[in-house]
């Protein structure tokens, strides 16, 4: 037995409309940022195109766990971590200190 194509596909729309079936979830990168409250910021937008749809959700998540509210801002806050890092390592080389790993 074949149904035809349209048939189905009114089918499911009115199961969707009548809260039957679960609405299609296709999350776009803009959608989930709008979710999290995360907007892209200058430096973010020509990043973040170049890593892969995994990467880009990583990066969104990791910025709005860390209360950024721009993905430009959340790089500014890991360049600055990883600038202080670099720093104290270089000061504890000077002094003979070693630092201790987070």
């Amino acid at each position: 037995m074949q149904i035809p194509y349209h048939r189905v596909s009114g089918a499911v729309s009115r199961g969707r409309s009548l809260g039957l079936l679960p609405m299609k979830q296709t999350y776009t990168l803009s959608y989930i940022m709008q979710m999290r409250s995360i907007t892209m910021g200058r430096l973010g937008r020509d990043l973040i195109y170049q890593l892969s749809p995994e990467q880009q959700n990583w990066l969104v998540d990791k910025a709005a766990d860390m209360g950024c509210e721009t993905i430009a801002e959340y790089i500014t806050e890991v360049i600055r971590d990883e600038y202080e890092r670099e720093a104290s390592i270089t000061a504890g080389c000077a002094t003979g200190k070693k630092e201790t790993r987070r």
